[in-house]
Order: structure tokens, then C-alpha cells, then sequence
């Protein structure tokens, strides 16, 4: 799979080195697959916990450290020549956002306490913790690495390529056609790739030092953000009924200088009112949009210890998604999937009906509003029909199955993926055809579209 045939490294004014086709690319093709130059584990060896305690230093920011000045002088010297790094006069800004007083001042005990890197200018620390932080993809389980040919391309949330780290390789497929002479491009979000255009851009700000100017942050409606018409929508039980929602649209406009600049409004799909961004009745919304928007960002980051979350938060959260900013948001998704997840990693198995519900509204909604669901929730859903599928319900876990893994087109990346799914999906029908139960189960009687009502 290791290779790198049909692409080749372009310099391009506005967005610097980037790679390019230099043949066509079909669907589910992969684009480029190639070992890493250099990877960062954790550090996980009890002289460096020792060291990470005593001195109260972060060991994934040492770990970049210490994989750099271990490596070899020519290692060194290429990933500090040929990576993406601020010009010289924009250093110390970017080191304003990307780094911190806290790095700082684990630079400082570095120096101090490791005798080998005593003489190493704090200027060279923190470029190295740049160059890592702005070229690197994850690897492996909970690595980091730096790619030769995939450090250099580009990002658009709209992407032409998908990341996965597979087998000892970085992996980039295509996610459509892509034509010879087109710009290569990834999507360095990942999952978050479905947030509204303002988080997106926050975090592209703080992790990559840009903001984005692909055509879905400039040129369309922001379909991730979605929210009550102030107009149109009525609350009755603490829950929107009824009302249309607003969506926020760019005005694209050419000033003098022949630049683009874009100012935003809002409008309703019912009533088709139209509210400014400044406008005072938004407001409200907005301050109750940024509180959920980071409780849920504060949630997500305890997915790896979901045995612990609070069941009581999630179902405070979920309450909270539908009686201020409603079901169109990505808040709202991103809360249904990690109530599916709590409940099916803690065998509730009486929240079933609940978990066939709320699957069915994210995958509509990632539908409707054009989200590649075989990039996106393959994974996901693979687990959750599992869990149905175990608890009976083999017609639902089908139904789940097809819908996301019929006709797919990804099955070169997700290749144990789709030979487990496609496992499950004969279970399944061998199973319905021996009890003859088909009809039982039809899942279109199960599945409603208003939201589950959860206490």
C-alpha cells in the first residue's frame, strides 16, 4: 500500500506548498499511503513519569521533544528545513496562540534538568514544538507523526482526501473524483468536521494558525447551525415546537482592491424572516449557543473514560439542546451520539427503542445535509447495530447496517470494518429468513422523527 504514484509537490502562492494530481483518482481511491518520516509516542517509561512529576511537566508536549533531539543531526535538520513553519517576522505572534506560558516554561525545565539539552537555545524548542504541532496527523492509537508527501497537503472542511492511520501508514482516500492537475486536499478536523463554521474555524485558529477560506466557509449556508427562528418558534414544556429555523448565509461581495469579503445574515426556512448578525434579538441565542456548544466540546473529551460520565449531565445537556437551540444543531447530534454510546457500552439494553431513535435522527440529519455517511459513522454505526443485534434486534441492526454499509465505497480503508459489517449483515438475514420474522420487525413502525423525549 506504500507508494506514492500520481502526486507531486506544487508551490502555490496563496497556499504554499501543497500536493497535486498528476492522474485521476476515483472515489474510495487511495490518493497516497506512506510510512512516516518521524512519530511521536507517549512516553510511558517510569523515568520519564518520574521526570514528567517531579517537575510538573506535560509529557505530550516533552514526548515531542525528546523524539527530536533523539533522532538523528540529518533527521533534525530535515524536519526543521522542510516543514511548515511561520516566517521569521510571525514567530513570536504564532508562538502567542499555538504556544503558552506553560510551554514556556517546560522549555525552561527542560534546559534546566536535562543535562544533554543545557546548551539548546529556547528559540529551537520552540520551533521544534511548532513544526510538530502545524505538520503532524495522529498515528496509531494515541501517536503522533510527520509524513514527507502528506505533511504538505492543504486543508479545505470540503476535502477531496480523508486521514486514517492504517497498519503503520499514513492513508489519504479519496471522498470523490478527483481530476489530474487538482489540488490534493485533507480535512485536518477530522470528526469535528460537521461543526458550524465559527467552531471550526476557532479550532483551526488555536491548532493550525489559519482561517479557512474553502468554498463551504465562504460560499454556503452553514448548514451545521441551525437555530429556532426567533419569529416563528413558540416553546411549550420547555421544548421548540412547530417554528422554522435560521441559517446563516455569507454575502459574498468584491471590494476595491478586488478581494472578497463576505457579511453574514440569518434566515428562516419557514417564515423566511431575515435577521442581521448584529441583530439584538440573536443574542440571547447566541450566549446560550456558546454555553452548550462548550459543555459538549468539554464532554467529548471524556469519551475515553465514558464509564464515568454522569448519565443525569447528558440527559441535562440533551434537555437543554432541545429547549434552546432545537434539533438542527451539530450540538444536538453530537449529544444523541454520546447518549447512544453511554447506553450501549453500559448494556442498557431497555433504552433500545431510545437508541434506534436517535441513530435514525443522525443519520437523517448527516443526510440531509450532505455528510459522507460511510466516512463518518462506518465505525460508529458498526458498533451500535452490534449492540442491537446482541440485544435482538436483528431487523433494526440490519436496517442500520445496509444503510450505512450497502454499496460501499470505502471498503480499501475500512477494510475489517466492512468484512465485520458485511458478517453482521448475513447474520442478520439468515436469521430473519429462519424465523420468518421479517414482518415482525418492519423498522419504519419503530422510527419516529420528532425527538425521543428523554427523563
Amino acid at each position: 500500500m506504500d507508494g506514492i504514484d500520481g502526486i507531486e509537490v506544487k508551490y502555490n502562492e496563496k497556499y504554499g506548498n501543497g500536493l497535486y494530481a498528476t492522474r485521476d483518482f476515483e472515489k474510495g481511491e487511495i490518493v497516497l499511503s506512506e510510512k512516516p518520516f518521524i512519530v511521536v509516542h507517549p512516553l510511558s517509561s517510569k523515568r520519564d513519569r518520574a521526570f514528567s512529576c517531579t517537575f510538573d511537566i506535560d509529557l505530550s508536549v516533552f514526548s515531542k521533544f525528546k523524539t527530536f533531539f533523539d533522532a538523528s543531526p540529518e533527521i533534525q535538520n530535515a524536519i526543521l528545513n522542510n516543514f511548515y513553519l511561520p516566517p521569521q517576522d510571525q514567530l513570536e505572534s504564532a508562538w502567542s496562540i499555538i504556544g503558552s506560558t506553560y510551554v514556556d516554561k517546560i522549555i525552561k525545565t527542560c534546559i534546566n534538568r536535562v543535562e544533554a539539552w543545557a546548551d539548546i537555545p529556547e528559540e529551537t524548542f520552540r520551533k521544534v514544538f511548532m513544526i510538530f504541532t502545524l505538520n503532524s496527523h495522529s498515528f496509531d492509537f494515541d501517536g503522533s507523526a510527520i509524513f514527507v508527501f502528506g505533511s504538505k497537503m492543504n486543508h479545505s472542511c470540503e476535502a477531496n482526501t480523508f486521514y486514517q492511520s492504517i497498519d503503520g501508514l499514513g492513508v489519504h482516500t479519496a471522498v470523490k473524483r478527483i481530476s489530474k492537475g487538482e489540488q490534493i486536499t485533507t480535512d485536518y478536523l477530522g470528526k469535528d468536521s460537521i461543526l458550524s463554521r465559527g467552531a471550526r474555524h476557532r479550532i483551526l485558529q488555536r491548532a493550525k494558525l489559519f482561517t479557512c477560506e474553502c468554498p463551504r466557509c465562504t460560499e454556503r449556508m452553514d448548514v451545521s447551525r441551525g437555530l429556532p427562528c426567533p419569529n416563528c418558534n413558540i416553546c411549550k414544556n420547555h421544548r421548540r415546537m412547530n417554528g422554522g429555523y435560521i441559517y446563516r448565509y455569507p454575502i459574498l461581495s468584491t471590494n476595491e482592491n478586488k478581494a472578497s469579503t463576505a457579511q453574514n445574515y440569518w434566515l428562516c426556512d419557514m417564515c423566511n424572516s431575515r435577521f442581521e448578525d448584529n441583530s439584538p434579538r440573536l443574542h440571547g441565542l447566541f450566549v446560550r449557543e456558546t454555553e452548550l456548544e462548550n459543555q459538549i466540546i468539554a464532554l467529548e473529551e471524556k469519551l475515553n473514560i465514558l464509564p464515568f460520565i454522569d448519565h443525569s449531565q447528558l440527559i441535562e445537556l440533551y434537555n437543554a439542546c432541545i429547549s434552546h437551540i432545537g434539533t438542527r444543531h451539530w450540538t444536538y447530534i453530537i449529544i444523541l451520539k454520546i447518549l447512544i454510546l453511554f447506553d450501549a457500552s453500559n448494556g442498557i439494553f431497555q433504552s433500545k427503542n431510545a437508541i434506534i431513535q436517535n441513530l435514525d435522527q443522525i443519520l437523517n440529519w448527516y443526510e440531509k445535509y450532505g455528510f459522507d455517511t460511510q466516512r463518518y459513522l462506518s465505525v460508529f454505526v458498526l458498533r451500535v447495530a452490534n449492540v442491537l443485534i446482541h440485544a435482538g434486534e436483528y431487523a433494526n441492526g440490519l436496517y442500520f447496517l445496509e444503510r450505512v454499509f450497502e454499496d460501499f465505497e470505502y471498503e480499501s480503508t475500512f477494510v475489517q470494518d466492512y468484512k465485520d459489517a458485511s458478517d453482521l449483515m448475513a447474520k442478520c438475514r439468515s436469521v430473519l429468513e429462519q424465523t420468518s420474522s421479517l414482518q415482525d420487525n418492519v423498522v419504519s413502525n419503530q422510527i419516529h422523527m420528532d425527538p425521543l423525549k428523554i427523563v
